[in-house]
């Protein structure tokens, strides 16, 4: 019996050899297919003659491997490297032997300076690159404590000492975007600078006028629409004008003082 029970146990195992061998010879991953994201957020695949536009030598570094295994999150990683213009919105396994890789164009949106070098960021926190022109581009300053750790090709998340301080300036940026008709290439259109002074946020815009948050961490989404509705509807004020975020009321609205 016990015989019998090591065959089986030794048949098992050859059986699965035998399937993993085969596995790695079927799936093994030889083709990329790479689709931008249109106007009409519809994908669509790269022309062959194009690729020229898109570095993909970096995906050939993963070309003989098994697709069952394959780390699609570190080839969306290595893609954004080479291609910094670009985000990898994702990356999908097509068996047998291939991937697909699905990418937007990055917008250079704001611009963070640390230690004297501005470093230029797309709207998910990601170092597009370090450069002294900085046109066009909305200011994140002021006490956002230490920030460390900036490197082009890589994202700001965990750079900040102070988490929240991460997450305000994300919550900032999406805010804008909400906004009816407003895209993130027209953010810097309104804005010019967002500063953290001690427990508030800060905002200029092009025209002068100024939003204070105070607790920007907590519920900055709601604060930021009734602030940017209490600015459009007063228009005397939106040169030079302060708005000045209050307290939640009742009907969930919060007050804005406007002087």
């Amino acid at each position: 019996m016990k015989n019998k029970r090591l065959i089986a146990f030794f048949c098992a195992l050859a059986f699965m050899a035998v399937i993993v061998v085969g596995c790695g010879v079927v799936f093994t991953f030889k083709k990329a297919e790479v689709y931008f994201v249109n106007e009409q957020g519809q994908y669509v695949q790269v022309e062959k003659e194009k690729e020229d536009n898109i570095q993909t030598e970096c995906i050939k570094s993963f070309f003989g491997k098994n697709l069952l295994f394959l780390d699609t999150s570190a080839v969306a990683e290595k893609v954004e490297q080479a291609n910094l213009d670009l985000k990898a919105e994702k990356v999908e396994k097509a068996y047998p032997k291939k991937i697909r890789i699905f990418v937007s164009v990055r917008i250079k949106l704001y611009y963070l300076q640390v230690d004297g070098e501005n470093y230029i960021c797309s709207y998910d926190g990601f170092v597009m690159q370090k450069s002294d022109d900085v046109s066009d581009l909305v200011k994140v300053d002021g006490d956002y404590g230490e920030v460390s750790g900036l490197s082009v090709g890589s994202y700001i998340k965990g750079s900040f000492a102070n988490a929240d301080n991460y997450m305000v300036v994300q919550n900032f940026f999406a805010s804008v975007h909400e906004i009816e008709g407003f895209e993130y290439g027209d953010i810097s259109s309104l804005f010019r600078s967002i500063t953290f002074q001690d427990e508030q946020l800060v905002c200029q815009t092009q025209g002068g006028a100024t939003f204070v948050f105070d607790q920007p961490s907590v519920d900055f989404g709601a604060k930021f629409d009734d602030v940017y509705s209490s600015y459009v509807a007063n228009a005397d004020k939106q040169d030079n004008g302060t708005f000045i975020c209050g307290e939640r009321q009742p009907n969930g609205k919060y007050s804005v003082d406007v002087q």
